[in-house]
């Protein structure tokens, strides 16, 4: 069994403003500003990975799409097919 212990991190040299606003954001959250800042660490992962993922796809569709026969190709295929006979 393999045991995973928790990383410790240290921000230096946060601006006020933000130090301001991410107390705020926790306060209202009911967090800790730690809890607050791995909550919006994770967020920001999951939605990096979700838009990974979803280039990647249409990724896949332009290239599908790419490679597709137009209705004019399947008349044209059709007609040679039934020529041929």
């Amino acid at each position: 069994m393999v045991l995973i212990m928790p990383v410790n991190l240290s921000l230096k040299n946060v601006p006020d403003e933000v130090y301001e606003r991410l107390k705020a954001r926790a306060e209202c959250h009911h967090r800790s500003m730690n809890g607050e800042i791995i909550d919006m660490l994770e967020r920001s992962i999951k939605s990096e990975t979700n838009e990974l993922a979803l280039q990647r796809r249409l990724e896949e569709l332009h290239a599908m799409q790419a490679n597709a026969v137009s209705s004019d190709d399947i008349v044209a295929m059709i007609r040679h097919d039934r020529d041929s006979r």
